[in-house]
């Protein structure tokens, strides 16, 4: 299902201070010796001054040094983050807040989670799913008030609302709430974020996921709290009225869930022994069972090949494997399956023509997908050239993006009718190692590995370029004294 909706940069400048005007001299201070502690104290020197450079850098704003943002597809009220309503059937640059670890989307917005856990959102505010308090659109990002500044560590967005999970177990929400899908007890529309009222026995929470009009969460004890819509089945596996307060679903005995995933009318659970719960949606065909089933069960197909990772388009849900497999099941009419029909399917099929997979992301009736090698592969609806490969064409298998040839992704995130990504071009191409939509796709993005410029550094080398100083001057001093009778 991908049909038009009929509702729904910044950068940094370095300011110079002493510690970034450094200039080397010739000083008569300095021995003029080329012997060796000489040469050390002089490069001791250096460092010292390209480390005070360095070290000067996190004073200032942070920058996306080494990361770059892409986006395509409809841009309707800006959701791509551009600065305008331009469409875009190929990716385009984007400026990405600084530090982006995470982005998720919805309808015509979109969200994004920084490393000092911080939220931005851009795109279309109608009903205040930019949580600034207005209902103005934002051609470019802007920063989402939390109250009590909580670090976030996860946010997810679909339809015309968003969720965010703090550090500390907690839940906020915001946007449209008609069906109860902000969790506050109430049906009325939030445009700054509101704290979710959760049971005082859920504990906390590790995981949540929105659907369009539904929200679901995961305790650390392996539970899964629902609410807002629920005419399919979507938040218990049994039809009946919208839940405005999160409720537990009644889950198989033993199940522990890590995992959520929301579409439509459906839901998805992966739990710690890598197997897949679904329920929701009456005609079957999202749940991977018997048309007119509701209720929670296992997807039997998937049972024995270690899932790891789930995601759900609008119709349609995703399954990765630990071998880098895909699985798709559900709504097939715009190619979202990827097994070259439009054919739906009541049990999940193998996405073939696809090298091992690391990160999978759906929404709408389209599919992203990075493999190993760090290519994206797409496939599914195009009406709005969401796929990026320049046409307005569905696919109904996968296709390799080559626009972004080259590029380590390291964010993904999928929309109804629009995808965004933030890549590395550094020089050093690494694997994508991924989970799913709304999180960091490659660690080193995020653990910064390999040497660099710490806040100590500095400090290091002072010591030692004063050392190597005093060393110098001590035994040119000496050379230089008569010898004692």
């Amino acid at each position: 299902m991908c049909s038009r909706p009929t509702r729904s940069p910044h950068t940094t400048e370095r300011r110079r201070g002493p510690s970034d005007e450094v200039t080397l001299r010739p000083s008569s201070r300095l021995p003029r010796s080329r012997g060796p502690l000489a040469g050390l104290a002089v490069l001791s020197l250096i460092l010292l001054a390209t480390g005070s450079a360095a070290d000067a850098s996190p004073q200032a704003a942070p920058t996306t040094h080494g990361t770059a943002g892409f986006a395509w597809g409809y841009n309707n009220r800006g959701c791509l983050g551009l600065g305008s309503s331009a469409q875009a059937l190929t990716p385009v640059p984007v400026n990405l807040p600084a530090g982006t670890t995470g982005m998720s989307a919805g309808v015509d917005f979109t969200v994004a989670r920084t490393r000092d856990g911080r939220v931005y959102a851009w795109g279309d505010n109608r009903d205040g799913q930019l949580g600034q308090g207005t209902r103005a659109n934002h051609l470019a990002a802007v920063r989402v008030r939390i109250p009590g500044s909580p670090l976030v560590i996860r946010v997810d967005a679909a339809g015309e609302h968003t969720v965010a999970l703090a550090r500390n177990g907690r839940i906020y929400a915001w946007g449209n709430n008609a069906r109860g899908q902000l969790g506050d007890g109430t049906t009325t529309d939030r445009s700054t974020p509101v704290r979710v009222h959760l049971p005082r026995s859920a504990g906390r929470v590790v995981d949540i996921a929105a659907g369009t009009d539904h929200t679901l969460a995961v305790t650390a004890s392996g539970r899964v709290l629902a609410w807002g819509r629920s005419t399919e089945g979507q938040l218990n596996g049994a039809s009946g009225a919208d839940r405005t307060l999160p409720t537990f679903v009644p889950l198989p005995p033993g199940s522990h869930v890590t995992k959520v995933a929301a579409g439509l009318g459906h839901s998805l659970a992966l739990t710690s022994r890598g197997t897949v719960l679904t329920w929701g949606e009456p005609q079957g065909t999202q749940v991977g069972g018997t048309p007119g089933r509701r209720d929670v069960r296992s997807v039997a197909r998937l049972d024995h090949l270690h899932v790891i990772a789930i995601d759900a388009g609008t119709d349609s849900s995703l399954a990765l494997t630990r071998r880098g497999r895909v699985f798709s099941w559900g709504d097939g009419s715009d190619g979202q399956l990827g097994d070259g029909t439009t054919a739906d399917r009541l049990t999940p099929v193998k996405v073939g023509g696809l090298p091992p997979v690391t990160a999978i992301s759906a929404a709408g009736g389209h599919v992203v997908a990075v493999a190993r090698n760090g290519q994206l592969w797409v496939w599914g609806a195009n009406q709005f050239g969401q796929l990026g490969d320049g046409t307005t064409t569905n696919s109904t298998r996968p296709q390799r993006l080559t626009a972004l040839s080259g590029a380590q992704v390291t964010v993904l995130a999928t929309g109804e009718l629009h995808t965004l990504v933030a890549v590395n071009r550094g020089p050093s191409q690494h694997p994508a190692t991924g989970l799913r939509d709304g999180q960091a796709v490659s660690s080193s993005a995020r653990s910064g590995s390999g040497w660099g410029w710490q806040p100590w550094t500095g400090l290091v080398l002072a010591a030692l370029g004063l050392t190597l100083a005093s060393a110098v001057a001590i035994r040119l001093r000496s050379r230089r004294q008569p010898a004692l009778p």
